[in-house]
């Protein structure tokens, strides 16, 4: 032990350093990014002063070169009401060491697989698209891609990570996630088994027109609860996803169409058809200006103005 007049450090600390994902560790079990979290690990319970010191801030600096290094520990408080500083210094020793996620990765090891598919109206683009967004979350955890019938399967070191990488993304595309488990072999005189999370696009999308209580409802934004607002009368709600999967869809995001309100009146909002370039009356649930442009889409044999693009 380095023992100092109030500080007593050992004189030596060892630590395992994964050269393919540069994490740190104190036993070799537990991973952290910084080397000095881990070192902080290693020697929080091998660090001492004398009772008579107070208000004890520590702080802890490491320089690392190849597999040597030195960590300095840095003591500040007070004895008998005086400030007081102290440093003090310790021999590193970095053992290079391959991290268990690592290895698994690198044998093809996974515990779960989430499974990307689209829907019969989903673009090739659509498909790829998800696929990024859950790769952007799942970061090192996921091990490979494979491209399958109908979209990806993306295979992960751990189920933990997988269901909450896939339920986050079926959250943000409006959709709901399926979850299986299989058997997945024996480790160690253990069971093993192996998840399956089904993340399949959803049919809507922002901009859809589905009809809701017999009438027909913007979809505004996606989500765990997608929020809807009533075209006949500008009124809006949230709803629950799986409610939203019986709703039929009356027009898609591509289908509206600019036209050009041509009067206001008690009776609604005179507008240009965009087919037939003739005046007709459609309902006023949002606020618009006579002269101004607009958007409306059909449904049916009816026109519905649509409400203004929000911003901000």
């Amino acid at each position: 032990m380095n023992s100092h007049s109030l500080l007593t450090v050992p004189e030596y600390l060892d630590l395992f350093h994964c050269s393919k994902c540069d994490n740190w560790s104190a036993n070799g079990k537990s991973w952290l990014e910084d080397s000095r979290e881990a070192a902080w690990a290693g020697l929080r319970h091998d660090i001492f002063s004398p009772d008579e010191v107070e208000n004890i801030a520590l702080e802890i600096d490491v320089q690392v070169e190849d597999r040597a290094g030195t960590v300095t520990v840095i003591l500040d408080g007070t004895y008998d009401g005086i400030p007081v500083h102290e440093e003090a210094g310790i021999k590193l020793r970095a053992h290079s060491h391959v991290c268990q996620d690592c290895s698994r990765r690198s044998g093809y090891y996974y515990e779960a697989i989430v499974q990307i598919r689209g829907n019969r109206d989903s673009t090739p683009d659509e498909i790829e698209s998800a696929l990024e967004r859950l790769l952007a979350k799942a970061g090192k955890d996921a091990t490979r891609v494979e491209d399958t019938r109908g979209g990806y399967d993306v295979y992960f070191v751990s189920k933990d990570t997988a269901k909450q990488t896939g339920r986050s993304l079926a959250d943000e595309l409006g959709t709901r996630t399926v979850e299986t488990s299989s058997h997945g072999g024996s480790k160690d005189g253990k069971e093993l088994t192996r998840s399956t999370v089904l993340v399949r696009l959803s049919p809507f999308k922002t901009g859809c027109v589905v009809e809701w209580h017999g009438r027909p409802h913007i979809i505004q934004s996606l989500g765990r609860s997608p929020y809807l607002m009533d075209l006949t009368n500008g009124q809006g709600g949230s709803v629950n996803m799986k409610d939203l999967e019986t709703a039929r869809i009356l027009a898609r995001p591509e289908d509206p169409r600019e036209t050009v309100v041509v009067a206001i009146d008690d009776a609604g909002t005179m507008i240009l058809d965009p087919d037939t370039n003739k005046t007709i009356t459609v309902l006023t649930p949002f606020e618009v200006e006579a002269g101004g442009t607009v958007r409306a889409v059909r449904v049916e044999e009816r026109w519905f103005l649509l409400p203004p693009d929000r911003t901000g």
